[in-house]
């Protein structure tokens, strides 16, 4: 609560960054050094699973603050579409990349196709995390901001009501 939503998340991203890029010196029979780190950035997760929803609905406060509407539905389907869209793209660039490097699930890969594998494991989501920690640390929303945003909303929405319940007779 201190650093707020944006920063707390960048921080988590920062910390999985760290971490990721050592996959690339695991070899055979470093299973415990790979749970380590599944076990390292996994300590992050939460933070990407929780902080995304928490900004978009300051996003949602915002639209209704600045538009005087209520469009969180459609906020929430477009966010919804994109996080499919994005994984469907992944894996639609994921495959033709490990084939290019000529990696084999079959255990048929020579060792510049593992070496291929650990950098796209490794790598691939650092240089991502990068782009997210710069795009999510500038993030205009802090708490100050958002609890005059929730103000905004709330007296429009009372105002709403009173206007309604001028017209409708009780």
């Amino acid at each position: 609560r201190a650093i707020g939503k944006h920063c707390a998340w960048a921080a988590s991203m920062a910390w999985a960054a760290l971490i990721f890029p050592t996959a690339l010196f695991l070899g055979p029979g470093d299973e415990t050094v790979f749970l380590a780190i599944c076990v390292l950035t996994g300590l992050g997760l939460g933070a990407d699973l929780i902080f995304p929803a928490a900004i978009q609905a300051d996003i949602v406060d915002h639209d209704a603050a600045v538009s005087g509407r209520d469009r969180s539905r459609l906020l929430f389907a477009i966010s919804g579409m994109a996080t499919k869209l994005s994984l469907a793209i992944s894996i639609c660039i994921a495959f033709p990349l490990l084939d290019a490097i000529g990696f084999s699930a079959k255990g048929e890969s020579d060792s510049s196709a593992l070496l291929g594998l650990a950098g796209l494991y490794g790598l691939a989501p650092v240089l991502f995390k990068l782009a997210a920690i710069r795009i999510v640390w500038r993030f205009p929303i802090d708490e100050t901001e958002q609890n005059r945003l929730r103000l905004l909303v709330l007296r429009h929405g009372q105002a709403t009501q009173d206007l309604h319940s001028e017209r409708i007779p009780n």
